[in-house]
């Protein structure tokens, strides 16, 4: 007897295949973390001899509050020049250190180390306290020798790296030192140029730089 085939009811309509529902995860409200505050380390040199450090510490609504960390006596004349090497490389228990060249009138290099963090702020400290603005000295910014490889005025200074200076004079000579021990490894003569003729109505005496006539041409009405 041969089977018979079932068939559904008609009301009865087939299933509808599930399709899976995917959650949407929800947004995690992690509370925004306020930006910490940038410090910026300045360094300036004067025509009265003194090399001058202070931070400035930008807080995250635009607040601006400056500190003084050094105050030096660097030459004995006007500063001209000066110079900020590349941080030292990270390291776990020491700090980064930066150095410092400046060059001046009186013929001499001055390398400083300068620390590369933001001074540690005090509580009680009473040269803040009655000061325009905090003093945060940093014992670490000290002066570390003196270079005396030029016999004129310092015009320009250079730190390709964080080992070696370059300084170049009036006294047309550019000079490499190595910070390390204040070697100097090698010294390069620059040639003076000479004149080639002198432009017509020129009124300098012979060897210094052109200039125009003091004289008028005549004009008639």
């Amino acid at each position: 007897m041969a089977k018979r085939k079932r068939t559904n009811a008609p009301g009865n309509a087939p299933a509808a295949a599930e399709e899976p529902v995917v959650a949407k995860k929800a947004k995690s409200s992690k509370p925004s973390k306020s930006s910490a505050p940038v410090t910026l380390q300045i360094v300036t040199g004067s025509y009265d001899r003194v090399l001058h450090g202070l931070t400035a510490t930008i807080s995250a609504d635009d607040q601006v509050e400056f500190a003084d960390t050094f105050l030096f006596n660097a030459h004995t004349s006007a500063i001209r020049c000066l110079a900020l090497s590349p941080p030292s490389a990270p390291e776990s228990g020491k700090g980064q250190k930066v150095m410092l060249a400046t060059g001046g009138t009186d013929e001499r290099i001055n390398i400083y180390n300068i620390s590369a963090h933001p001074p540690v702020r005090k509580d009680k400290d009473f040269l803040s306290a009655v000061a325009p603005r905090k003093i945060l000295e940093n014992s670490k910014n000290r002066e570390l020798g003196t270079l005396l490889h030029h016999s004129s005025t310092i015009t320009k200074l250079a730190f390709p790296t964080k080992s070696k200076l370059i300084s170049a004079s009036e006294d047309s000579t550019i000079a490499i030192t190595r910070i390390r021990d204040m070697s100097m490894l090698s010294s390069i003569k620059v040639p003076i140029p000479k004149p080639q003729g002198r432009p017509s109505g020129d009124t300098a005496a012979l060897g210094g730089a052109p200039r125009a006539s003091t004289t008028l041409p005549s004009t008639r009405a």
